[in-house]
């Protein structure tokens, strides 16, 4: 017999899957992807760096350089130099983006909570308690 925690894995791959399935069809008329959207809710009113953003999405620089560029032709978001290091470039949303950022979180937060309506509060708390001892375990031999 299969080790549970082996069926764990291939089970949270397949949720996941489904999850993101779900999300772009939801964000699809924000003309947005779920990375895109994942750049647009981080920013918020800051101004990071693609390094910081990287860091935040998990994602490695030169996917966030091309996301970056795909919202900036879309007029979403624009490059800023640092006022402290003109090396350094910075990015935050356009008085667009920020609308459309109001719009899609409010939208997308009501979409998962309408979806997720049957997993009570209390199965919430338990799962994400395991998920993030899983994630901690993973980090750990990353680290």
């Amino acid at each position: 017999m299969e080790d549970q925690r082996v069926v764990l894995q291939r089970t949270l791959i397949r949720v996941t899957s489904k999850l993101t399935k779900l999300s772009k069809s939801n964000l699809d008329h924000f003309g947005i992807n779920g990375p895109e959207y994942s750049i647009i809710r981080n920013l918020g009113h800051e101004e990071l760096t693609l390094s910081e953003l990287s860091l935040r999405l998990l994602k490695v620089n030169s996917n966030i350089t091309m996301m970056v560029d795909h919202l900036e032709a879309k007029g979403l978001v624009k490059r800023i130099p640092d006022p402290r290091d003109r090396r350094v470039i910075r990015v935050r949303l356009t008085e667009q983006g920020l609308e459309l950022r109001e719009a899609a979180v409010s939208e997308h937060n009501r979409y998962l909570t309408d979806l997720l309506v049957k997993v009570t509060e209390n199965e919430t708390e338990q799962l994400l308690s395991l998920l993030n001892k899983v994630e901690s375990i993973c980090d750990a031999k990353n680290g």
